[in-house]
């Protein structure tokens, strides 16, 4: 199973993204992305905007996701 990301815009024009664990497998989603945050978070790597800075709203663990594929539970595992 790969980390791929799958974006979904809800009735309201949120955005959910879906996040496979690289370690777990767990697929996750995280929701309520405006569509500038979710080109912005697609966008990264070419803008080099900090992902603290595009979503500053989620938790630090969950943003981690994000950069490393892995989420928070398997990266206390890992790392403590």
């Amino acid at each position: 199973m790969s980390n791929t990301k799958k974006v979904k815009v809800t009735k309201n024009g949120k955005c959910s993204v879906s996040i496979n664990c690289f370690s777990c497998q767990t697929r996750y989603e995280l929701c309520g992305f405006s569509s500038k945050q979710n080109d912005d978070l697609y966008y990264r790597d070419i803008t080099g905007k900090k992902i603290q800075d595009i979503i500053p709203e989620v938790d630090k663990g969950w943003r981690e996701m994000f950069i490393s594929g892995i989420c928070p539970e398997c990266w206390n595992k890992m790392f403590g």
